[in-house]
């Protein structure tokens, strides 16, 4: 396997999935408290670490296989990462502002940003 596709093979783990949605929230509610040295580092820490135990030592290619493995390979483009990464700045601003709606509004990109390719597609009929 290439490492181009094992890299994105490893963004499907659901280890690497969950260890990314807590740490955006741990760090959301840390950087709510101003602590920002240590809400970066739960920003960051985790999620890199668990990327490279995950790259060295599991296999990634029965998750590839799953419903979401399908998902993700097919929508998970650099544009769609971006929009994400965006929405989590947003609601980190939020949170080091204490503005609840900035927040919400930066959870509901970074939400939208996964959900975009559900939304069914349409094909034009035979003629």
């Amino acid at each position: 396997m290439k490492l181009r596709e094992r890299i994105r093979h490893l963004q499907v783990h659901p280890l690497k999935l969950a260890t990314d949605w807590v740490s955006a929230l741990v760090a959301a509610a840390m950087l709510w408290q101003h602590a920002l040295a240590y809400g970066l580092v739960v920003a960051a820490l985790p999620s890199m670490l668990v990327s490279l135990a995950l790259f060295w030592r599991a296999d990634a290619s029965a998750f590839v296989r799953t419903a979401l493995g399908r998902y993700m390979l097919r929508n998970n483009t650099p544009a769609m990462e971006g929009v994400r990464f965006c929405g989590l700045l947003v609601l980190w601003t939020g949170a080091w502002l204490g503005w609840w709606w900035l927040l919400w509004a930066g959870l509901a990109v970074h939400v939208g940003g996964w959900l975009a390719g559900m939304r069914p597609v349409r094909r034009k009929a035979a003629a």
